[in-house]
């Protein structure tokens, strides 16, 4: 985090390119795409409530990931919340999403939301893991608990489009996004008590960085 923080000043001058005035049909395309996926997703488990292959397709946790579920790791970003109560985290982020797929592409865009999914979800079991280990009994409840949506692959991508306007529109307009996004979970951070909250919103704090590394290092 600290060095996608510090690093930021190496970022190259920004790049005033107008978009065009008519998106490709694939990139709307594949935008639709991606937003219907877990729609659909979650109209289905909705509709199926939380049966055995829900269940074991796709909630996550660290102890079902070390246990040999592994596909559970993606799977579980790949499942919203109940479409009834999508929260705030959610509704914002994708509202980020959109202007990202249209200028960086639908492909580009499910790298950078695989990355940050995967990547902070890992990050948070090597600290949850351990520390279950050596007796922490919020850390082997939090260890247990199924963990599944798409806010922090969509953190991700929040991430990687601080890049893209710092870059193509000024360094003043990146910087506010990336006051903006880090404000937004930092504040999420600060605001709560429980530890699952708490590695929740640090989860989406190291996707969003994840994002700016990896948007850095693409033309």
């Amino acid at each position: 985090m600290t060095g996608a923080v510090t690093g930021m000043h190496g970022l190259d001058g920004p790049r005033r390119t107008t978009l065009p005035s008519r998106v490709p049909w694939t990139r709307l395309a594949g935008l639709s795409a991606i937003i219907a996926v877990p729609t659909v997703l979650g109209l289905v488990v909705r509709d199926l409530g939380s049966g055995a292959l829900v269940t074991t397709l796709f909630h996550y946790s660290p102890d079902r990931f070390i246990g040999g579920q592994v596909w559970t790791l993606v799977l579980s970003g790949l499942l919203p919340p109940k479409l009834d109560s999508i929260g705030l985290n959610t509704i914002v982020m994708t509202i980020v999403l959109v202007p990202y797929v249209v200028v960086r592409g639908p492909w580009r865009t499910v790298g950078r939301f695989l990355a940050g999914h995967v990547g902070a979800t890992l990050a948070v079991a090597a600290i949850v893991l351990p520390a279950a280990a050596f007796g922490s009994s919020g850390a082997a409840a939090v260890a247990r608990s199924p963990d599944f949506g798409i806010s922090a692959g969509l953190a991700g991508v929040a991430g990687a489009l601080v890049v893209v306007v710092w870059r193509r529109v000024s360094p003043a307009a990146g910087g506010l996004l990336f006051a903006a996004v880090f404000g937004f979970f930092a504040v999420h951070l600060l605001a709560t008590t429980s530890l699952g909250h708490h590695l929740s919103e640090t989860e989406h704090l190291i996707a969003a960085g994840l994002g700016i590394v990896l948007e850095r290092r693409s033309r």
